[in-house]
């Protein structure tokens, strides 16, 4: 028996059985993995965002693990459920551009369709394929199932939906794709779309916001005020010092941030 990592990436929230039942299933079947859950609170439907938890976090997983996400609008429908295998590890999920980072950068070196129904539950519901097909094809790769017994090679799978920032004449246009525990607002610019800017003369416009100053740590602002940085994942956040910049902006997701030389 196999004590892999399995890692869950969701949008199915912790009030509900679903995240317990995908973790029966893998564990009926490989009783010694281990499973890692990422988050289980990605807004409904938020492809975006769950691509980009999962694009600046599983890197840092051990080799051979397993990342299973399930953000599944078109669940029932006949969109394809994808494995991919990015060098050491594997990604499953549905074919709707949630893998799209992976894919673009090249790290998909194989794609297959998940088709071999020998490693699904013996009934498969419409509405859960999380728990009746992606969980059991993790489990059954912890056990030693090969990459290439879960389905032919696939090329048609749907493109990479990441919102990239524009630039037009002076000004950098992005949005914020995602907001985290602490209240910042991560936006879709990273360090290599401003390298062209002067850092020192940066002025970011959101909604009726304007911040002026790239700052470098939280603290270079007095408490309460609002300001902008790159954060971990290393793309530019708007945070508030020791409070919630979400909840004093109110800016929902998709909302457009502009950067300018000032």
């Amino acid at each position: 028996m196999s004590n892999k990592i399995i890692t869950l990436t969701t949008d199915f929230g912790n009030l509900d059985s679903y995240v317990a039942s995908m973790k029966g299933v893998i564990l009926s079947i490989s009783p010694l993995a281990r499973i890692i859950d990422i988050t289980h609170e990605i807004e409904p439907q938020r492809i975006v965002q769950a691509s980009i938890v999962m694009s600046t976090c599983t890197p840092y997983f051990p080799e051979g693990s397993i990342h299973m996400a399930v953000v599944d609008p078109g669940v029932g429908t006949d969109r394809a459920l994808l494995a991919v295998r990015c060098k050491t590890q594997v990604y499953l999920a549905p074919d709707n551009g949630l893998l799209g980072f992976i894919l673009e950068k090249g790290c998909g070196s194989e794609v297959r369709k998940i088709e071999n129904r020998d490693l699904f539950l013996p009934q498969v519901s419409r509405t859960f394929h999380g728990r009746d097909i992606l969980a059991p094809v993790a489990a059954h790769l912890a056990e030693g199932v090969t990459f290439e017994e879960l389905g032919p090679e696939f090329t048609e799978f749907h493109p990479n939906i990441f919102p990239y920032p524009q630039r037009d004449d002076d000004t950098l246009r992005g949005e914020i794709i995602y907001r985290d525990h602490f209240g910042n607002l991560m936006t879709n610019i990273n360090r290599e779309d401003m390298k062209d800017l002067d850092v020192d003369k940066l002025e970011l416009e959101c909604g009726y916001t304007k911040i002026s100053g790239l700052s470098q740590s939280y603290c270079d602002v007095e408490k309460g005020e609002l300001l902008f940085l790159f954060g971990s994942a290393g793309y530019l956040e708007i945070a508030l010092r020791e409070g919630s910049a979400a909840n004093k902006l109110r800016f929902p997701l998709g909302t457009v941030v502009e950067i300018k030389e000032n």
